[in-house]
């Protein structure tokens, strides 16, 4: 989690996680679900209840989509928040790293 928070911390944005119940849930349906392909439409709706209990409780303004499997079941358009989903952030800076590298 550390790896995430880091960089925001260093300039100036704070972080908040899921209580540890949120957290659980989330990880259950990460393990039993999405990292085995399935998507229902319960857990989507349990996410996203989640996301919108943090941004009542803790007035979140954008969401870090940390796990590569989240992006199966949260989309852009679910949020009226910033979405940042790690997995497309990294192939975006790799595809940059290769087309700018000019060791050749």
């Amino acid at each position: 989690m550390i790896f995430f928070i880091k960089p925001f911390i260093s300039n100036n944005i704070e972080m908040v996680v899921p209580n540890q119940s949120e957290q659980d849930y989330i990880h259950r349906k990460i393990v039993e679900e999405l990292e085995n392909g399935i998507v229902n439409k319960e857990t989507k709706e349990g996410f996203l209840s989640i996301i919108n209990q943090m941004i009542v409780r803790n007035g979140i303004q954008g969401i870090v989509l940390g796990c590569t499997e989240l992006p199966m079941i949260i989309k852009n358009e679910d949020l009226n928040i910033h979405t940042l989903n790690t997995a497309e952030i990294h192939i975006k800076k790799i595809v940059d790293i290769i087309f700018t590298d000019n060791t050749n």
